[in-house]
């Protein structure tokens, strides 16, 4: 069971005197409305089904000398992994308790 809420004060009075017009109940109308808008059976969106072998490409980055500024693969700029990991965790611990408590509210 659906309960439908109206929020609209003339929409609702609009309702209620369609279905005393009728000799039902508001929600009998409402149901009776909701039914035929529904009634079709084609799907609310439609899109079309492709091939995927027709419609998609393979990625190819070619591997080589980049620059931090390229879109490498993660941490590849990283040449001392104990010193990456201390600078990190000693930046993380600050910028979390020195950035100021509105932040993490």
């Amino acid at each position: 069971m659906l309960t439908v809420h109206v929020s609209n004060r003339e929409l609702e009075n609009r309702i209620k005197h369609q279905a005393q017009k009728a000799g039902k109940t508001p929600q009998q109308l409402v149901e009776e409305l909701l039914a035929d808008a529904f009634a079709e059976s084609q799907p609310l969106f439609s899109y079309p089904r492709l091939n995927p072998t027709e419609h998609s490409s393979l990625l190819h980055y070619p591997i080589g000398e980049a620059t931090e500024g390229d879109d490498l693969p993660a941490f590849q700029q990283v040449t001392d992994t104990m010193s990456f990991a201390k600078a990190l965790r000693r930046s993380a611990w600050r910028s979390h308790f020195f950035s100021g408590p509105e932040k993490h509210l």
